[in-house]
């Protein structure tokens, strides 16, 4: 009788373990399209074996975690790369702030430059021109003025 048992104990953790299965695989194919989801996998090992009168009996197998699919090296990417987005993201709010405050935006900045280099494209054209050498003198004393804050040293 207790062969019986025992064989119909090892057949409910195997069916139990199945169901698990199941139920885990149906979670992963439910999530599957579910943005940062990661697949979940079934750990199983077999339950401590007994010894009666000189013979090991084993007792099935047992659901010893359900872990997650994961990549370590990307999850350490991950975690490094937070901490730089962290960084650059604190670095940036008092920088828009200054922006907002000095009136710096992309359309003056990039006319301005592109002013100052055309000066200096019309000098290298004309390199014996007054005209051209003072537009250089003007233009670049006005940038000076206009993006020294408080580190340029006056001349």
């Amino acid at each position: 009788m207790a062969g019986l048992i025992g064989a119909l104990n090892t057949g409910k953790t195997g069916l139990m373990v199945s169901q698990k299965g199941i139920e885990v695989t149906g979670n992963n194919l439910t999530n599957a399209s579910t943005e940062g989801y990661s697949r979940q996998v079934l750990k199983v090992s077999s339950s401590p074996a007994l010894e009666h009168n000189g013979i090991i009996v084993g007792h099935g197998a047992v659901v010893t975690a359900i872990a997650r699919q994961e990549s370590v090296f990307v999850t350490k990417q991950l975690i490094n790369k937070s901490g730089d987005y962290g960084e650059q993201a604190a670095m940036a709010e008092p920088l828009g702030e200054l922006e907002r405050i000095a009136g710096i935006s992309d359309d003056n900045l990039v006319a301005d430059i592109n002013a100052y280099f055309e000066a200096w494209q019309a000098l290298s054209n004309e390199p014996s021109g007054t005209v051209e050498r003072q537009e250089v003198i003007q233009m670049g004393k006005k940038h000076r003025q206009n993006f020294c804050l408080h580190g340029c040293r006056s001349q």
